[in-house]
């Protein structure tokens, strides 16, 4: 963890594996995704065909306490990954339920409880993008037409509750086919967007405009690590004050 104005840093948790993500903070406490197979190896027990999926922990801060797993409570029946922290809860997406609809779902994971719940459904035959949550609490995802369906157009939907107040079409020069090239903040003033070398802004007012161009950012003059020919990816980094 390090000090943001002072630019000192300490550990506070050490992995014995490599697979652990950060996904949030709540309070005091951060909140990483580990894979159950790297936790069982520390425990020196088998983890069969659960290896691959993943469980929330958190980490005092402070370092003043042990790491805790937080859940899911079945996390050897319920795939769950966490991509956000907000309100008390975890939020991820699961796969379509075994006999169920052809989609995904938004679940949340209780932070006190560890219990996973649904919470709605995304459009059948589509896939989930990222997401996240603005200050007042509503959610924005992009989704995407999955291989199967073969045609369609990206979209961003927004949603307060479980109620959908916006869906946004994407225009003909938003670069929608790679996770990579596209993705989206949601601030205090509205929704940022970056897809290839542009910058997008999004407010319910205004609806959605091109307000930037980010093609000097994505091709430096000066020499860097990025393996040849590779392509950089500029994203919005942060919410803008």
């Amino acid at each position: 963890m390090v000090d943001a104005a002072g630019g000192q840093g300490r550990p506070v948790w050490l992995s014995q594996g490599p697979n652990a993500s950060v996904i949030g903070w709540e309070g005091g406490t951060i909140l990483i995704n580990r894979l159950v197979g790297d936790v069982n190896r520390e425990r020196g027990i088998s983890s069969g065909r659960f290896a691959d999926f993943v469980t929330l922990w958190a980490i005092d801060s402070a370092g003043a306490a042990p790491i805790k797993e937080v859940g899911p409570a079945r996390a050897d029946s319920e795939y769950f990954s966490a991509g956000a922290i907000h309100g008390g809860y975890a939020w991820g997406i699961g796969p379509p339920r075994p006999g169920g609809p052809p989609q995904a779902e938004v679940r949340r994971l209780d932070l006190g409880t560890g219990q996973l719940s649904d919470y709605l459904a995304v459009d059948p035959n589509f896939d989930v993008g990222p997401f996240g949550f603005d200050p007042t609490g509503r959610l924005a995802m992009l989704l995407r037409p999955s291989a199967a369906s073969g045609h369609g157009q990206p979209k961003l939907v927004i949603w307060v509750a479980t109620s959908r107040v916006a869906e946004i079409g994407l225009p003909g020069d938003f670069s929608g086919g790679t996770p990579s090239g596209l993705g989206f903040r949601f601030d205090a003033h509205g929704l940022w967007l970056t897809s290839g070398t542009g910058l997008w802004f999004w407010t319910a007012h205004d609806g959605l405009q091109r307000v930037g161009d980010l093609s000097a950012l994505a091709r430096p003059t000066r020499p860097t690590p990025t393996p040849q020919g590779a392509e950089l990816h500029v994203m919005v980094a942060g919410a803008c004050q």
